[in-house]
């Protein structure tokens, strides 16, 4: 019977250790963000948004910050690889805000970590870029004859609120496009570029030109140029398959 009584008290220690024993109080990496969206105040096109996000730990383990992937492998970031129990981290973002001129930027990142309930989420960085100039048109695009002489007017407007003047025109291949500056006249707001080229025989051209200013936000502007001269479709040839 005293057997019995011992077994018994044994087994009921036993199963209380077991009742106690429950898997998800094991040790682990427990992540927080508190703020994962980043709202910036107005800015003038060309600019730099840099933001610190904060990652806390709120488990009982290390954290690990596995991956950190911007919209274009071009945006510059840094953050802590390993985040301690109870500790702090940091996501550091930047990104350019060339080409938003006029419209709301918005920078989404995915990270991705160790924490098996919050193994992937994202961070945003948005708000409104202010336009600097306007360039009409933003690219050329030229097609004629071989013989024609092509020729267009690109015109450069600084914004009211960002003017500047136009330095130097510079051009990256000046033997196949004739580039001139012509600055505004009176109460003219527009800059003017007038481009031209021409060949005797069919050609695919192309040129960039480069805009220096001593605009802080846009020193430099960059405008490509392409030309195409194809032959006049002889209307002898385009017969010949008709009796």
């Amino acid at each position: 019977m005293r057997k019995i009584n011992i077994i018994t008290t044994i087994l009921f220690v036993l199963s209380g250790f077991v009742s106690g024993f429950v898997p998800g109080a094991m040790a682990q990496a427990g992540i927080v963000v508190d703020n994962p969206v980043f709202n910036f105040e107005s800015i003038p096109e060309g600019s730099h948004v840099s933001h610190e996000f904060i990652i806390k730990n709120s488990g009982d383990k290390l954290l690990h910050i596995t991956n950190v992937k911007p919209p274009w492998g071009c945006d510059k970031h840094s953050f802590d690889k390993e985040i301690p129990p109870g500790g702090e981290g940091k996501i550091s973002l930047s990104f350019k805000t060339a080409g938003y001129g006029g419209r709301t930027m918005k920078k989404v990142t995915s990270v991705q970590t160790d924490d098996p309930e919050k193994s992937r989420f994202t961070l945003t960085v948005k708000g409104s870029v202010e336009k600097v100039v306007t360039i009409d048109p933003r690219s050329v695009y030229l097609k004629g004859n071989p013989g024609d002489t092509l020729e267009t007017i690109i015109k450069v407007t600084p914004s009211e609120k960002y003017k500047f003047s136009i330095l130097s025109l510079e051009q990256k291949n000046s033997a196949q496009f004739k580039a001139t500056l012509i600055a505004p006249k009176n109460d003219e707001k527009s800059w003017k570029v007038k481009v031209e080229t021409a060949s005797d025989k069919p050609a695919q051209l192309y040129d960039v030109l480069t805009l220096k200013t001593d605009s802080r936000h846009s020193p430099s502007i960059m405008i490509r140029a392409y030309a195409i001269f194809v032959e006049k479709q002889k209307i002898g040839s385009w017969l010949s398959g008709y009796c």
